[in-house]
């Protein structure tokens, strides 16, 4: 054993020295200065053992262990094992490790501070069997259900003060690997990985272990905005070139609404609900052919159609047939005077006189309290005057002489039509 020296007026009691154990009561010990040991000492039992060095000292306190073994072994190079036991109804606070780094004083130069450096490396010999089980940091806190209110956080990560900040940076290798990955406490096998590869190319990948329905879910508090920091224009892609049907699905309150690829027939559809082949109103093919699926089957008080906004000249009603005067506004159409008879459009709403409308040009409309009861299948015409005051189609063609015939559709029921008035008008001699 080396010199053992009692520096300060402290005093030191040593109660026994053995090969394993040196014991100390109160006091400080140190270790000759001239070998850059390092001293100990106890100011208070009950308060902490303090490890301290000299100024001189610039490297710190090392743990320097070498371990050299051909067997089974499990080695730890600093293990601390905080307790605290005793009832306590005061507050409690307890830090493992606690590191407190300044640097106060620099006047240039490139200053680099690092709290925590860890670099753990496992090095295998080539063409061996063995198993890697790396990690840089494992941490698990652990709370308890018990008090009124517990909040239990695994990390805590605070970048403030500078003029860039920055949270957390992970470099992973890009070769079969991930940045990120949350698992489900319920099953981990079910998770989620953020991986980022060349060129900034970012792929989040769901996995449901058990299914398919790893959904992924955005929920925020305001828009999704998908823009770009270059001059390449945005692009939202769906689908990944694979054989399978993709859409955009509007989840309703009521009804659902899709716009999507039908693989099977390569034809873009929009339609009502979230199945591609049923109820589409619009369909293009792979030879750009566009298909408009009007309904034809409307109920009271809907249409279907090819629709304008114009501008009434006085007021209408739903279903009332309408043609364009001089002033460019919308008068109803009578089939008794050739600058009235030729009629272009059909009011779908009530519209005041000046006011903007919807007007259907060609499709379907149903109003069983405006219109007559017609036979159905048959033709309808410019009316030659209001049935009901209201200026809707009528299935008699005029036939007095000076009228004007134009046939403007046919009944597909009793109290609707398939309106598409005719360029053809003649009049009555």
């Amino acid at each position: 054993m080396g010199d053992l020296y009692n520096r300060g007026g402290g005093g030191l009691t040593v109660t026994s020295i053995t090969a394993d154990d040196l014991e100390i009561d109160s006091g400080t010990l140190s270790i000759d200065e001239v070998n850059n040991r390092v001293g100990v000492g106890v100011t208070d039992p009950a308060s902490k053992l303090e490890v301290y060095c000299g100024a001189a000292v610039t490297s710190g306190i090392l743990i320097d262990q070498d371990y050299s073994d051909t067997n089974a072994t499990s080695i730890v190079g600093l293990d601390i094992d905080l307790d605290k036991t005793g009832a306590s109804t005061s507050n409690n606070t307890m830090v493992g490790v606690n590191i407190d780094m300044d640097n106060t004083t620099p006047t240039g130069g490139t200053n680099a501070m690092t709290g925590i450096k860890v670099t753990p490396t496992c090095t295998q010999v080539s063409g061996v069997a063995g198993t890697f089980n790396v990690k840089g940091m494992e941490v698990i806190a652990t709370g308890s259900s018990a008090p009124e209110s517990s909040t239990v956080r695994a990390l805590e990560l605070t970048a403030t003060g500078g003029d860039y900040n920055q949270g957390i940076l992970i470099n992973t290798d890009d070769a079969n690997g991930w940045d990120m990955k949350m698992v489900s406490s319920a099953d981990t096998g079910d998770f989620c990985t953020i991986a980022v590869a060349a060129a900034g190319a970012t792929t989040i990948t769901t996995v449901d272990d058990g299914g398919a329905t790893a959904h992924l879910t955005l929920n925020p508090d305001g828009h999704v905005i998908i823009g770009s920091s270059d001059s390449t224009p945005p692009k939202l892609v769906i689908g990944d070139a694979g054989t399978e049907d993709t859409m955009l699905a509007f989840d309703g309150n009521a009804v659902d609404f899709r716009i999507g690829i039908d693989d099977g027939t390569d034809t873009l559809e929009i339609g009502k609900g979230t199945a591609h082949g049923t109820t589409p109103s619009i369909k293009i093919d792979s030879a750009t052919n566009l298909q408009l699926m009007h309904n034809s089957a409307v109920a009271d008080g809907e249409y279907s159609g090819d629709l304008a906004m114009f501008q009434a000249g006085e007021d209408l009603t739903a279903g009332e047939c309408v043609y364009f005067k001089s002033d460019g506004k919308c008068w109803k159409a009578v089939a008794t005077a050739a600058a009235t008879s030729r009629c272009v459009a059909m009011a779908m709403e009530t519209t005041s006189a000046d006011a903007m409308g919807p007007f259907l040009l060609k499709g379907f409309a149903r109003f069983n309290s405006e219109f007559p009861t017609w036979t159905i299948g048959g033709t309808l015409f410019t009316p030659e005057a209001e049935t009901s005051s209201k200026n809707v189609p009528e299935q008699a063609a005029p036939d007095t002489d000076g009228d004007f015939v134009q046939v403007i559709g046919f009944a597909v029921s009793a109290d609707a039509v398939y309106f598409n008035p005719s360029n053809d008008v003649i009049e009555v001699a």
